[in-house]
């Protein structure tokens, strides 16, 4: 696969639409003959292919490559590459059915950028993998090589050149897989830790409570189940009690008649203590109304609003303290950032000084270098008056010599002198050497001298500008401070406030927990007088039942025989069991054996059961066993998933070190290819030379590779000691054998030296890319290779 022709309209000086033909499938050289202009076709190349140029960065605008900028009707600029796709070994995935591929890119003036892959508009990272497909690897183009990045490469460090090496055999792909199974393995840690406080901190307490309320539960169940089997004691004991007073009602017959008139007697105290306490009890009542009726109502109305007022000053508590958290993190980071301007201006200044200091010192150095120059030339001058003389044997100054460069005059004098005075050459040599070196010499001074002060006029820039930003940080910081003083003061208000509002609330409450209390004592006394009441009129009730039972005897035994006997059917209607196991009451060995259990003392615990079971009831958890054993499963689901994670860690760390390993076995062999493929080529540059990548260890690992040179089997000791021309051969070296090792379909050079011969460097690149189609772009323009034409 390979560039057949590009299609250019609108770009850059091409205000036309022109076609470049002609490019050979192994060979092509681009001259700049006749309206060609070879750079433009390699930034055509290089729009299309979205790699950015030397000079650009990636926000640079690329309004400038449309012809004259878009001023002359022209709003656009495209560019198409018409790749052949007829050798199957290269086609790329999904295009095996066209025998050409056709890439275009539009840019307007509004912005717009569009890509096209055969006429149809897709997206431009679907034309880098289109590119990536056919091992153009646009991010790391290694395919383009430039004069500049010889010159990069010269400057490389060991470490930077293992890099580059480590990049083309692919290890990059290793460290984000390596990265990704870094990061897993850190969010699998992170879930452990989140699984482990969520047990900790959650799921074991929660355990642990109910654990306690499943205990507190079967306890209950215990108490309930005693109170079942002690009730049934109780009532059976009590059933039985009035079965045999109802037998012994007959008895009492006879005592009753004697005592009818002291009964009849203290009915008629009771009579008057009863109406005594029916009085005091509507008093004591009306009183309790009134208490509750205005008073109550009126603390109750003042306290809810002033509830409402607390909830609004809280509010607004809460809203200010949340302003003054924000304006406090605005500070700190304005102190900070005014500290790191203070450091930043601190290290500038140290710049500043030692950059005046060097300053000060080249401008000294040039002061000197220009007096040597003075001097040189005044000698130089008085040698020429010597031996300058005219045809009649006459001196002449210089002031009547022709105003020529010196250079030229000395060569004239020379000639003359070559003639006539043979004694005083050497002499006059000796003096234009000395003028030409001092003027050398003045000029690169002079040059570093402007290029520091340039430099100190940078830092001072800097300086002032850090200063400024401190200044205006510190105003705004002032501001800030200020700001928050009075924020606070103003929450310390609120706060006052509130602190006034919740001590109004508090006395609120006391007044009505006082009332609450003063009705509670009242209703007390109120009881107390309707017991008593109830006493008197129960005590009245029982004398009118004597007298009643005592005059009329029959109906006294009939009406206490009906109360009995009511009650004991109050008793079985309430408890059915009763009839169900009547005959079992009081039987031995049974579950009313009275002689286990005394029913006495079974209705005292009764009552304290009955008030234990009361207070268990708002307490216990009837579902502590279900939730108990839900929690127990998902405490159990959380320990299975913390070992799952856990093995999985154990795996990832597994695969981490065999991918360690296979980059280490990748980096060694990219290094031994690299090592042969930079000696085969440098020594076809250069016969009887060697270049070989010496490995740099640090703790028996391999930290760079450093490119060693040598001639004849005697090595450099640094790439130092070679030529120009040698230095940049063996940066090309590296830059072809770095793309032999990762062959692609094209290989572009674009003026790599002055110093080289396109021809001899066509020879290489055919011997060595058989597979590549090599584009060069050469300084010099008489070529006998192919060379593109256009129409």
């Amino acid at each position: 696969m390979y560039i057949k022709s590009i299609l250019i309209d609108g770009f850059k000086s091409y205000g036309g639409q022109i076609e470049v033909h002609g490019f050979d499938p192994e060979f092509t050289v681009i001259t700049g003959f006749e309206c060609i202009k070879s750079s433009d076709i390699l930034d055509s190349i290089c729009f299309v292919l979205n790699i950015i140029n030397v000079g650009q960065t990636a926000n640079t605008s690329l309004k400038h490559l449309i012809y004259l900028n878009g001023q002359a009707d022209i709003t656009k600029t495209t560019v198409t590459l018409v790749f052949d796709n007829t050798n199957p070994s290269q086609c790329p995935l999904g295009y095996e059915k066209c025998r050409e591929i056709s890439v275009c890119r539009e840019f307007s003036l509004d912005g717009k950028d569009k890509y096209l892959i055969n006429g149809r508009t897709v997206h431009s990272k679907r034309v880098a993998k289109f590119f990536t497909s056919i091992r153009l690897n646009i991010e790391n183009p290694n395919f383009l090589i430039r004069n500049e990045c010889i010159t990069k490469v010269l400057n490389k460090t060991p470490t930077e050149i293992l890099a580059i090496i480590e990049t083309a055999a692919g290890i990059n792909i290793l460290e984000a897989k390596r990265e990704a199974a870094t990061k897993l393995i850190e969010k699998k840690d992170a879930k452990i830790l989140e699984i482990n406080a969520l047990l900790h901190d959650e799921i074991e307490p929660k355990l642990e409570k109910l654990r306690r309320e499943k205990s507190a539960y079967m306890e209950f169940q215990k108490i309930c189940r005693d109170i079942e089997c002690l009730t049934r004691i109780h009532i059976s004991f009590s059933y039985l009690k009035h079965k045999e007073a109802l037998k012994s009602t007959e008895v009492s017959r006879e005592k009753l008649t004697a005592e009818i008139d002291a009964v009849r007697q203290r009915m008629a105290e009771n009579e008057k203590e009863r109406k005594k306490m029916k009085e005091k009890f509507k008093e004591l009542k009306k009183i309790i109304d009134q208490t509750k009726g205005e008073e109550m109502k009126k603390i109750k109305v003042e306290l809810e609003c002033e509830l409402a007022n607390k909830g609004i000053v809280e509010g607004n508590l809460k809203t200010i303290q949340n302003i003054i958290d924000h304006e406090e993190k605005k500070l700190k980071s304005l102190i900070k950032m005014i500290e790191d301007d203070e450091k930043s201006f601190q290290l500038k200044g140290k710049e500043m000084n030692k950059a005046k200091k060097i300053f000060q010192e080249l401008k000294k150095v040039d002061s000197t270098d220009t007096l040597a120059y003075e001097d040189a030339r005044k000698r130089y001058e008085i040698v020429m008056r010597d031996i300058s003389t005219n045809q009649d044997g006459q001196t002449s100054s210089l002031a009547d010599q022709p105003k020529v460069d010196i250079t030229i005059m000395t060569q004239m004098k020379i000639k003359d002198i070559d003639d006539n005075l043979p004694d005083v050459k050497g002499e006059l040599k000796k003096a234009a050497e000395a003028v030409r070196k001092a003027n050398m010499k003045a000029k690169k001074s002079h040059n570093n001298w402007k290029k520091h002060k340039q430099e100190c006029n940078i830092l001072s820039i800097e300086i002032k500008s850090l200063q400024r930003d401190i200044t205006h940080a510190k105003e705004q910081r002032s501001s800030l401070e200020t700001k928050l003083a009075k924020l606070k003061t103003e929450q310390q208000d609120i706060r006052n406030k509130n602190a006034t509002a919740t001590a109004k609330i508090t006395e609120l409450r006391r007044k009505i927990n006082e009332q609450k209390d003063k009705i509670y004592s009242q209703n007390k006394e109120l009881r107390s007088v309707y017991n008593k009441l109830k006493e008197v009129e129960e005590r009245h009730k029982e004398l009118h039942l004597q007298i009643k039972g005592k005059e009329p005897e029959p109906h006294k035994v009939s009406t206490d025989s009906k109360d009995l006997l009511q009650k004991m059917q109050n008793l079985s209607a309430k408890y059915p069991w009763i009839h169900e196991d009547e005959e079992y009451f009081g039987m031995k060995n049974s579950r009313y054996d009275y002689c286990k259990e005394d029913p006495v003392e079974a209705a005292r615990k009764l009552i304290a059961m009955n008030e234990q079971k009361d207070k268990m009831e708002h307490s216990i958890n009837p579902r502590a066993t279900i939730l108990l054993a839900r929690e127990d499963r998902n405490y159990q689901k959380f320990v299975r998933r913390q070992k799952i994670i856990e093995q999985d860690i154990s795996k990832m760390k597994t695969v981490i070190c065999k991918m360690d390993e296979s980059k280490r076995e990748k980096v060694e062999k990219a290094w031994m290819v690299m090592d042969g493929n930079l000696n085969n080529i440098f020594s076809t540059f250069l016969q009887g030379a060697q270049a070989r990548l010496n490995p740099v260890k640090s703790n028996n690992q391999l930290t760079g590779l450093e490119i060693k040179v040598g001639f004849n089997g005697i090595w450099k000791e640094s790439l130092d000691e070679l030529s120009d021309t040698q230095r940049s051969l063996v940066a090309l070296s590296f830059l072809l054998a770095l793309l032999k090792f990762s062959p692609s379909p094209l290989c572009i050079l674009d003026e790599i030296s002055a110093a080289l011969d396109t021809q001899n460097i066509s020879n290489i690149l055919r011997a060595h890319f058989t597979s590549s189609q090599l584009i060069i772009f050469p300084l010099k323009q008489n070529s006998s290779s192919k060379c593109a034409t256009h129409n």
